[in-house]
């Protein structure tokens, strides 16, 4: 019996739904997929002949024009801006235009947002990211997923649209890539395997420190959430590291402080970021190592989540939350009025916070130590980690467009 399900249609009309369906089912393919994200492949053939289809000048690459025309066939509507911001998601050299491989992961996340976007609203929800997670192999409960959400859902509006969903499967992958004992989680040893991927020479005590440090609830073990704040923490240094050498100087830290959204005026941006700098500087060199930026960037997240108002100042009110998330127990009123500034104006900046939680969290030093322990070292204690060699970490060592994920993942 001749197959007729190809052929085109001699009439001019508009297609019917079934007949829309029908041709982006032969673009997209309509297996279940149950496997894991680098499992979900497609048939060479269709995908080049899609791709060619909307390579209109046939340059081997898909412009924005040309992307969004894909998208909209594929059952994405999307603005000239939306257009551009996936090109970039998903431009992994970057070249400005989307090739073949790329285009296979622009369809391979389309087709799990289209198998799980239950309610058809172009995005996923808690409880459609769910069951999307627990296909790749992950084994989630609704807690687990509340956190990826917080992580991902980059403009905070209750859903994970196709370029969130993006970076949330490439550190997908890099983090099945690296859970060798596919336990859902990750060790220390695996961690120190993705650590040298990098070119991270980072020893046992190393890495157990940098694990400590990520692994937010103390079970010994990271998570996919928690893994992915790793991650955005090596991306963030390699990015602020501008002159490659391996670790951020007061120069590098003031333009990084502005991109964290720490913002000063003009004349206070230096000053603000050395005394930064004197603060998380452990070792004292006049320089951040991994370390230590990773220590930065974790006190960062505590004073801004704890930041309600969003003015870069804590009321006594959001202390207490940011003690509570550090997991101290002190009067949040009493830590304000011994911790303020000059100005006493009954808020905490950032600087106000890292020394009091260096404070907070020193363990009590012996009398007869005290002279053998320099002073700057008092309040820093049991905050200290060890050094890692960072020398060979360099931002020309995350290809993939500065992709950190995908780097790990490849």
């Amino acid at each position: 019996m001749e197959d007729t399900s190809m052929k085109s249609s001699p009439s001019m009309a508009k297609p019917s739904m079934d007949e829309v369906m029908e041709e982006r089912r032969s673009t997209l393919g309509d297996r279940h997929f149950v496997g894991r994200a680098e499992d979900l492949t497609m048939g060479v053939l269709p995908l080049a002949a899609a791709f060619d289809k909307f390579d209109k000048d046939a340059s081997n690459g898909l412009d924005g024009t040309e992307l969004r025309s894909a998208l909209e066939h594929l059952g994405i509507e999307a603005s000239s801006e939306q257009a551009s911001i996936i090109l970039k998601q998903y431009d992994q050299y970057p070249d400005q235009v989307i090739d073949v491989k790329e285009f296979t992961s622009i369809v391979r996340d389309i087709k799990l947002m289209v198998e799980y976007d239950k309610d058809k609203d172009g995005a996923l929800n808690a409880s459609e990211l769910l069951p999307c997670m627990n296909s790749l192999g992950f084994s989630m409960d609704n807690a687990q997923i509340e956190h990826l959400m917080k992580r991902f859902d980059a403009d905070q509006n209750g859903a994970i649209d196709l370029v969130e969903l993006s970076s949330l499967m490439r550190t997908a992958k890099a983090f099945l890539k690296y859970d060798t004992d596919k336990s859902g989680t990750i060790d220390v040893d695996e961690l120190r395997d993705a650590l040298r991927k990098l070119g991270l020479r980072a020893g046992g005590l190393e890495a157990r420190s940098l694990f400590r440090r990520y692994d937010a609830d103390g079970n010994g073990s990271i998570e996919l959430h928690e893994f992915a704040v790793l991650v955005r923490d090596l991306q963030l240094y390699a990015s602020f590291d501008t002159n490659a050498d391996g670790t951020i100087d007061e120069e590098e830290l003031t333009s990084a402080l502005r991109q964290l959204g720490l913002r000063h005026p003009a004349a206070e941006s230096t000053a603000r970021a050395k005394e930064v700098l004197q603060l998380w500087d452990v070792d004292g060199d006049g320089l951040l190592n991994l370390s230590e930026f990773s220590q930065l960037a974790s006190d960062i997240r505590i004073f801004r989540d704890a930041d309600a108002g969003g003015d870069g100042l804590l009321s006594e009110g959001e202390l207490a939350v940011a003690l509570v998330n550090l997991g101290v127990k002190a009067d949040a009123a009493t830590v304000l009025q011994s911790h303020q500034g000059a100005e006493a104006s009954g808020m905490m900046s950032l600087l106000e916070f890292g020394r009091a939680i260096r404070e907070l969290t020193a363990p009590p030093v012996a009398a007869d130590q005290v002279a053998a322990v320099p002073a700057k070292s008092h309040a820093r204690m049991s905050r200290r980690p060890s050094a890692i060699n960072i020398a060979p970490f360099k931002a020309s060592n995350l290809t993939n467009g500065g992709n950190l994920a995908g780097e790990l993942a490849a």
